[in-house]
């Protein structure tokens, strides 16, 4: 599991520049010849298209086989850059006699290990390991290597896997689909697909079946070495096998890297439609979850006055929402779009959002949802200080009230959203000059803050304060003052609660 973990953590990076691999390569030997030093000289051409590595590389020690975790035995013997033929790499392989190097000359054909200096980001991903390991991936033709220019790979902004992956499942999808009118397509046993066919369960495989399904063959590479594989057929016999390790991949893994991939630009180097590709098959709980993380972190950006980070959450979890197709998802996201829209002074942007998240709400039967929206929708209609705005805002907030005398209205965690209408709506007969009316309303409102509970006290010094404001148009400087006094003295037992719970 370890390993695993990873291999997945490794394949979101990066990294850039120069680096040194020891690629496992398929060779045949074309022909042998003996010198003067008591050594075999070897013409052997490798399976290395043209192209994919600089050929000045070429020049340097053979390894031997072996397996990870074991120290690495002396070397076999060196190699030298001849040339081009047909599109493979020929070199010179020169090794002594009586050594390991002999037997890799006589058996004609193989695989042997070599370092080799490159220029790619794709070290640490999951299909740069499946090359370097020398395990082909090809269409169902043979003929189209899937992985080809992974050995220059570079791309910024979106990782090896993000970018080759998506080929995978893509030729993957098509061979099911075009096996599918041929044959009958048998039963799947065990594993992540029981119960489905295989083409079906190779047709509804995502991102993360083929990032496990890759895991496994890099976890056991001997049995894969060597061989240009034609993706489709290993993928379905691995599926047919029971999917081995694709429940190891653990939420937490998919979860970190959903979450920061859809933070991120996909730039022009993601393939069409990506960003949907990634997040099929990724569990709805954890997309729920992200979602809310986005949101929650929309309320940070927003108190921190940063309107522009808002934004990315926002459009982050927009996106999950959508791809979810999930009108209540798309609801809590429009709602934090408004915020955001409001907090920037576009009124009526952020009215259009808000009143898109009401219909969403009131489509889903979710009044918490609806009477949260209208009150931020009836406090943006006050902002705008006109008095059929004001009108408006009477109606939506009413209309939240009338749906939370339906909640438990002692609740501590309600009570507070509750006095906030009632101060929103104070607002809208006060924005009237129908101050007796916006009395009684800031009045019913602490009825709802007299609940133990740190943003009870709060509402009530807001409310307070809101009480002294009407006083003081009306001319009443007596009162406007006494309340101003309780406010004042409300929100400073409010500030030492909260800096008893931080501990400061």
């Amino acid at each position: 599991m370890k390993n695993i973990l990873i291999v997945l953590l490794l394949s979101v990076s990066y990294l850039q520049g120069q680096i040194t691999e020891d690629f496992f390569l398929n060779y045949s030997v074309e022909k042998v010849e003996e010198n003067d030093q008591n050594e075999y000289v070897a013409t052997v051409r490798t399976l290395i298209r043209n192209g994919e590595v600089s050929d000045k590389e070429w020049v340097g020690n053979i390894l031997p086989i072996y397996e990870k975790g074991v120290e690495k035995p002396d070397k076999l013997g060196r190699v030298n850059f001849v040339g081009m033929d047909e599109g493979n790499h020929m070199f010179q392989m020169v090794v002594p006699k009586n050594g390991m190097g002999e037997e890799v000359v006589k058996k004609g054909k193989g695989l042997i290990r070599y370092p080799i200096k490159i220029t790619s980001n794709a070290e640490g991903s999951l299909v740069f390991e499946m090359a370097r390991l020398g395990i082909g991936m090809y269409d169902v033709y043979g003929k189209k290597n899937l992985l080809k220019g992974i050995w220059a790979f570079d791309k910024t902004k979106i990782s090896a896997d993000e970018f080759y992956i998506p080929s995978l499942l893509e030729e993957i999808v098509f061979v099911a689909k075009a096996m599918r009118e041929q044959m009958e397509s048998p039963p799947v046993k065990e594993g992540r697909f029981k119960g489905k066919d295989l083409f079906t369960a190779m047709e509804n495989s995502s991102y993360w079946d083929v990032l496990a399904f890759l895991v496994y063959i890099q976890l056991k590479p001997y049995k894969y070495q060597g061989t240009d594989w034609k993706v489709s057929e290993i993928y379905a016999t691995w599926i047919d096998a029971g999917s081995p390790g694709s429940v190891e991949l653990e939420s937490k893994t998919i979860y970190e890297q959903v979450k920061n991939k859809m933070l991120n630009e996909w730039g022009f180097d993601a393939k069409r439609d990506f960003e949907m590709n990634f997040l099929r098959g990724v569990p709805e709980e954890i997309l729920k979850e992200i979602s809310s993380e986005f949101r929650s972190e929309v309320d940070g950006a927003l108190e921190a006055g940063k309107t522009g980070q808002a934004h990315k959450y926002y459009l982050a979890a927009e996106k999950i929402a959508r791809f979810m197709k999930d009108d209540e998802e798309l609801a809590w996201a429009e709602y934090k779009h408004g915020q955001i829209l409001a907090k920037d002074e576009l009124l009526d942007l952020a009215i259009e959002a808000f009143i898109i998240a009401q219909e969403k709400f009131k489509g889903k039967k979710n009044n918490a949802g609806v009477l949260i929206v209208n009150n931020d929708l009836g406090n943006t209609y006050n902002t705008q200080q006109i008095k059929s705005s004001y009108k408006k805002a009477i109606k939506v907030l009413e209309d939240a009230i009338e749906i939370s005398k339906n909640l438990p209205q002692n609740d501590k965690n309600i009570a507070p959203v509750i006095a906030l209408l009632y101060r929103n709506l104070g607002d809208s007969y006060k924005g009237l000059k129908n101050y007796k009316k916006a009395l009684g309303i800031y009045r019913k409102g602490i009825s709802f803050t007299q609940v133990k509970s740190n943003m009870g006290l709060k509402r009530k010094a807001v409310l307070e304060m809101s009480i002294s404001e009407v006083y003081g148009a009306m001319g009443d400087s007596s009162q406007q003052k006494e309340y101003e006094n309780k406010s004042v003295a409300t929100y400073l037992e409010y500030e030492k609660k909260m800096k008893s719970i931080k501990g400061l």
